[in-house]
């Protein structure tokens, strides 16, 4: 699928919702998706006999993309569900009602206004909105490559190991992003360089997924000063100063076309991170080697 689903006029992004004030539980999700799936038949059918085509074109397009997350949610740890809300004058989502929408199939089916619709999809966001990560074209932020419909992004090879690391363009899945302007628990990382890299930071969320220089990928609230980063050059930067604080804005990361471990480290900050795949489906290798050293030629297939 494109990194933003797009059907005409309607487009989102998927989306983290706490500070929307819709955050649910995995218990709670597969209810809110049966909701969802049921009350967009019910209203493709009334389109159809009032014959709105622009109407029947919608609820055709979030058909598609439901079916889609239901099947991704059979593989993630942490599943994806619908959020609903309007669109303010500043292109903001808003959610002026308080309204959370059901999560059980048999629940009514109205919104609270008539201008009340889909808006994304809820998961979680890692990186500033104007960290620079790699991607084929040159680095740039997450706004300015979905702005772009950038569908791919610079990631490590499957061959890549801790003394040797390669890159290759890999097709992105699907960018994440905070729903609105919302207070986000960050972490500021500063480094002091390396033989090739300046000394230089990098702003995350506490959960997002870095990868240590010993190869082990764990989450930022985790580090320490003194622990050792892995660089885009397979060179150790040693961290010097960690600054917890809260920033009000929009977070993202994306979600690789591969399950592949390696493939699903970009560059961010010119430092090894984590996709979104680290806190979804690959929460289990989280603290587990994802790059190792390479082996002896005479250990080969002996």
């Amino acid at each position: 699928p494109a990194p933003i689903v797009d059907f005409g006029h309607i487009k989102w992004e998927a989306a983290r919702c706490t500070a929307h004030g819709d955050s649910l539980g995995n218990e709670s999700v597969d209810g809110r998706l049966a909701w969802a799936i049921a009350c967009n038949v019910a209203r493709r059918e009334q389109a159809r006999k009032d014959k709105n085509l622009e109407e029947m074109v919608r609820t055709e397009g979030y058909s598609s993309v439901y079916q889609y997350v239901e099947g991704s949610n059979r593989t993630m740890a942490r599943k994806l569900y619908p959020t609903y809300g309007a669109i303010d004058a500043d292109g903001q989502v808003v959610n002026p009602e308080h309204w959370q929408a059901p999560v059980s199939v048999g629940a009514p089916c109205a919104f609270p206004k008539p201008y009340y619709d889909l808006v994304g999809f809820c998961t979680g966001g890692c990186l500033a909105a104007y960290q620079m990560v790699a991607f084929p074209e040159g680095e740039m932020t997450f706004p300015d490559a979905l702005s772009r419909q950038q569908d791919h992004i610079m990631t490590l090879t499957p061959d890549s190991n801790m003394e040797t690391l390669s890159y290759k363009s890999t097709p992105v899945q699907g960018y994440v992003s905070s729903i609105g302007r919302s207070e986000n628990p960050m972490i500021k990382i500063e480094t002091a360089g390396g033989d090739h890299m300046t000394a230089g930071s990098i702003v995350v969320t506490t959960n997002h997924p870095m990868l240590l220089a010993d190869g082990r990928m764990v989450q930022a609230s985790t580090l320490h000063e003194g622990d050792l980063l892995l660089d885009m050059y397979a060179q150790p930067e040693a961290i010097t100063s960690l600054s917890s604080f809260s920033e009000k804005g929009k977070v993202y990361n994306v979600f690789i076309d591969s399950k592949d471990l390696k493939e699903n480290v970009i560059v961010a900050g010119g430092l090894l991170n984590g996709s979104a795949f680290f806190q979804n489906e690959g929460q289990k290798y989280l603290n587990r080697a994802v790059l190792r050293l390479s082996l002896p030629d005479g250990l080969i297939n002996e």
